[in-house]
């Protein structure tokens, strides 16, 4: 190879490059490391610029926009109350079942269903308490059971009284008026009967009926019978207990048999009165 040919070789393989002004051909006479005959190519080739590129100064005319600012739409939201609403306060009224001033023992009347301004039905406690504010102290308070179903009443277990409900309550005061509570268990004894006998202060009708009323004075009385001179009548739903100082309600003959008697109503007189339901004694004479 010459020294000519050697050089160019050289000077293709550290990364020369020749440039021509029109037109980049290079003729390549022989091929590095071979003797053969050259070939010929054509290479073409990107020209580099000698001069170097400035960039023409950006002025504040020549800016470019300033970036468009992304604005959130803006919705109006209705204000969520967080806190939690106070609950709905429903006032009841209570009627009063008792009267503002409290009769007295003079002016509580009994009838054929009430007790003064209290009716049967009623819950026994708060009869209760609004008898004693007006009687005063209780003289008995007992409780009584009836387990045994009778013919028509239940029976205490000694067979001695009957009443019409399983459970009872009688509750008596100085002057002797006494109130029954009955129901079909303790807790559910309420006012079914009251029953007056003789003492001092004792409680009158409406119709000025008590104690110690002649027969004669009772309008309406109804005569049920009787056992030597205690009888019984009955006059505006209230049962009444009467004593004979005449003739006597039955007759005992001398042989044993007996004859109904007519007492006459100016000879009877009341020594009790009852109404409602109340506890019975089993063996009575007659």
């Amino acid at each position: 190879m010459s020294l000519f040919g050697r050089v160019r070789c050289e000077a293709g393989g550290v990364g020369g490059r020749l440039f021509l002004a029109s037109a980049a051909v290079a003729m390549v006479v022989s091929a590095c490391g071979s003797e053969e005959a050259p070939s010929a190519v054509i290479v073409t080739s990107t020209p580099e610029l000698s001069t170097p590129i400035t960039a023409a100064p950006v002025t504040a005319t020549d800016a470019p926009p300033a970036p468009a600012t992304s604005v959130a739409a803006t919705t109006t939201m209705p204000v969520v109350d967080t806190v939690a609403p106070s609950p709905t306060v429903t006032t009841t009224t209570v009627a009063d079942t008792t009267t503002t001033t409290l009769p007295t023992a003079a002016t509580m009347f009994v009838g054929p269903d009430t007790v003064g301004p209290l009716s049967f039905g009623m819950g026994i406690a708060p009869v209760l308490d609004v008898l004693v504010a007006v009687l005063g102290p209780t003289l008995s308070d007992t409780a009584h059971t009836y387990p045994v179903m009778g013919a028509s009443r239940y029976v205490d277990e000694f067979g001695d009284f009957s009443f019409a409900y399983p459970y009872g309550r009688q509750t008596c005061f100085e002057n002797e008026f006494c109130v029954e509570a009955g129901g079909p268990s303790p807790a559910e004894l309420v006012l079914v009967g009251w029953s007056q006998t003789d003492a001092v202060g004792t409680l009158r009708t409406i119709d000025g009926v008590s104690i110690g009323t002649s027969a004669a004075d009772v309008d309406g009385l109804s005569l049920r019978g009787g056992c030597y001179s205690f009888g019984y009548g009955t006059a505006g739903g209230i049962d009444f207990d009467l004593v004979s100082s005449g003739a006597p309600f039955t007759i005992v003959d001398d042989d044993g048999s007996i004859t109904d008697g007519s007492p006459a109503p100016a000879d009877l007189t009341v020594v009790g009165m009852t109404a409602g339901e109340n506890r019975t004694f089993e063996y009575n004479d007659c």
